[in-house]
């Protein structure tokens, strides 16, 4: 099993889906973050709510990153990405924020 990690930070509550909180049939956010099952037989239908219209912007969290309110994140100081260890945030530095040329 591997965890997918959403992140919305305009609606951190948000319930995203066609049931009632806290069903099989919808996303519960908490504190912004919500995880998923990527092997659940609903993975797919419920991915498929993230991009529709309406929806709060919604990322879909890197496998290094980790929850920004995780007490032991690393921040990069540019974007302000959370990071589980100083090796995967010298490996995003390095990645996303090099200066080209």
């Amino acid at each position: 099993m591997a965890t997918v990690t959403l992140m919305c930070t305009d609606t951190p509550g948000l319930h995203l889906g066609p049931g009632v909180p806290g069903s099989a049939d919808v996303i519960d956010f908490h504190d912004g973050y919500a995880e998923l099952d990527d092997t659940a037989p609903d993975f797919g239908r419920k991915m498929s709510w993230v991009c529709t219209f309406g929806c709060p912007p919604i990322r879909i969290l890197d496998a290094d990153e980790v929850p920004a309110n995780d007490p032991s994140a690393v921040k990069c100081p540019v974007c302000n990405g959370a990071f589980a260890s100083e090796r995967q945030l010298n490996g995003h530095i390095l990645g996303a924020h090099r200066k080209k040329g």
